[in-house]
């Protein structure tokens, strides 16, 4: 296939397509899911685009998208290819710090927001920088605040069109490069500042055509739920690239309604991270032991059965009759009840973005629930491994994509070649230069190939803890296996240059408070509930149980409950919820401490 620019692109979507449904969104007024066809997402467009002419915005011109998911965010988006300038998208829950570090060190003069909270922190940095910015708002619903610079985004449309205008918007279109910057996207580091990953219109034309070879089986036919930040470029590749297929995307600008959302949308496919399953899986398993004897074997029962099955289907084999029979029953008392969860229609769920335990791949997998686990990041314009869709195995993520290069440094590091390479960090030239050795991106990312090719990740080479006795340990193993426990919410393990691992455990209030009534334990406060000593000898059986597997050096020995989940807001995590781990270590200095008094 000859690839087009993007915005040349989807004006061919847009004209094969017509009436057809293009985006759907739920509108916070009516409370009801409503539809934009790709004439209308064409038009919308198309306005954007002279709306950016008349504002002055140059060629290469840098502007800001700060919003949840929303379709504008996708119409500014193509807008600004349309005008040959530069999207520099910011998540939505970034503090004033993180996005007036952005914005000050592109220059940006125009930005996009979506709501109140997005609004109020630019006017904020406005206010404080005196720079007189323009802000141009999504939500019809925000409080403009007497700024004379800001408007809503259907006020910024231009739709009359403008002969003038619209030659102004075909000769850049007809001046784009490939080694144009299409997008500048900010990683939050969980040790510095920031950087700008630069990606160019060659990087995309790479990205489609590798996804093109290995994703034969999306279609116009296919329905897809956005609910990950389009910021974060899993998302924002995936609706490129489901959009150049005519698949229909829905998008949720509030990810916590992402349940009910999957039961109107019936997506058949959609992006997807590991918390997203293993808090699935936790509240299947809380239900489970909460059921009679006789559901909890037929549940037992019912996934043995899906995962005989499976592991033929996987290797590309037919299951034996017997099964196959067992199967239906199993599907129609269990299986097929778990895939209503996601919506009933699933084909298959792309995931990733940090370690998905085994034991969940399995279990979603046994019931019918096809997890493309991958592995990719910003600066390779997303995927480069993924399970193939037969043949794929579990500990790994897979195999690397077509037309990718991958190899493995003498120091373990995963090493990558490819066309969708990011050209480098925005105005950063000695953090560029030492990402690069010999021509091969140095991912930071420790891991080795089995004998069948299969990537196998171990971890942040930076992450990697050394105990005190000279063992390396890998934290986000040991935490997808403790944070597999229903009753665990968030982990952080410790144990760098110390004499064994201890960990910072954030609890399941909600499976924590249920126990606690049952048990009668009488309690005001959170803090209260986990110094209670029988809320303590539970987790201490509960952290025993599952890590039964792990080597002696790699399990935790002592822990400390917090009353108080780790966050974005409070500085945790990063915005695509990596953790900050120096950060922790700082924060929680004392309760660490005390792990290791003696």
């Amino acid at each position: 296939m000859d690839y087009k620019f993007i915005p040349l692109l989807i004006k061919d979507r847009i004209a094969t397509y017509g009436e057809r449904t293009a985006l759907g969104y739920k509108d916070k007024i009516l409370n009801s899911w409503q539809t934009i066809s790709w004439t209308e997402m064409g038009r919308r467009i198309d306005s954007i685009s002279r709306a950016l002419i008349y504002a002055g915005v140059g060629e290469q011109e840098m502007v800001g998208i700060f919003s949840n998911n929303m379709p504008e965010w996708t119409i500014s988006d193509f807008a600004l290819m349309n005008t040959r300038a530069v999207s520099i998208p910011i998540y939505s829950t970034d503090p004033v710090s993180s996005v007036g570090y952005i914005i000050k060190e592109t220059d940006m003069r125009l930005i996009f927001v979506g709501e109140q909270e997005q609004y109020n922190k630019v006017l904020q940095i406005v206010e404080e920088s005196a720079n007189p910015m323009k802000i141009v708002v999504f939500d019809e619903r925000v409080d403009l605040k007497n700024y004379d610079n800001a408007l809503y985004f259907k006020a910024f449309y231009a739709d009359e069109p403008d002969a003038e205008t619209d030659q102004i918007i075909q000769n850049r279109l007809n001046n784009l490069s490939t080694e144009d910057i299409t997008t500048i996207l900010y990683t939050s580091g969980t040790t510095g500042e920031s950087k700008g990953v630069v990606l160019l219109y060659r990087n995309f034309d790479s990205f489609l055509k590798i996804h093109d070879a290995y994703l034969t089986k999306v279609d116009d036919k296919d329905i897809s739920l956005a609910f990950l930040p389009l910021s974060h470029i899993f998302e924002r590749a995936w609706t490129l690239f489901a959009l150049h297929k005519g698949v229909t995307i829905n998008y949720l600008s509030n990810p916590a309604g992402v349940v009910e959302a999957l039961k109107v949308v019936q997506p058949t496919m959609m992006c997807t991270v590991p918390r997203f399953f293993e808090k699935i899986y936790n509240v299947i398993q809380d239900k489970m032991a909460s059921s009679s004897m006789i559901k909890r074997r037929i549940f037992r029962w019912a996934f043995r059965v899906g995962k005989r099955v499976m592991n033929y289907n996987r290797q590309g084999k037919e299951a034996p009759l017997h099964d196959r029979l067992l199967l239906k029953i199993a599907d129609k008392l269990v299986l097929a009840k778990g895939r209503e969860a996601f919506g009933g229609k699933i084909r298959y769920l792309p995931c990733s973005g940090a370690m998905l335990p085994d034991n969940i791949n399995i279990f979603f997998q046994s019931a019918g629930v096809h997890i493309i686990y991958a592995y990719g990041m910003t600066e390779t314009l997303a995927t480069v491994t993924a399970y193939p869709f037969v043949n794929y195995k579990f500990g790994t993520v897979g195999k690397p994509l077509p037309f990718i290069d991958i190899k493995i440094s003498d120091d373990g590091e995963i090493l990558i070649k490819e066309d969708s390479l990011f050209k480098e960090y925005y105005k950063k030239p000695e953090e560029t230069k030492q990402a690069f050795v010999d021509g091969w991106f140095r991912t930071g990312d420790a891991g080795e190939f089995d004998s069948d090719g299969n990537l196998i990740m171990k971890e942040r080479i930076k992450d990697l803890i050394k105990t005190s006795g000279g063992k390396y340990v890998a934290p986000q193993l040991i935490e997808s296996v403790i944070s597999a426990e229903p009753f665990i919410e968030q982990v952080v393990v410790i144990g760098d240059e110390r004499k064994y691992l201890t960990a910072l455990i954030v609890p399941s209030f909600q499976a924590l408070e249920e126990y606690a009534e049952k048990l009668k334990i009488e309690f005001k406060t959170r803090e209260e509930l986990i110094n209670h000593s029988k809320i303590v000898q539970l987790m201490k059986e509960k952290l025993h149980k599952v890590q039964k597997d792990l080597a002696t050096y790699q399990k935790v020995k002592k822990f400390k409950l917090l009353h108080t989940e780790f966050s974005i807001h409070t500085g945790e995590f990063t915005s695509t919820l990596k953790i900050k781990r120096r950060i922790i270590a700082q924060k929680f200095k004392k309760f660490i401490d005390e792990m290791y008094k003696d």
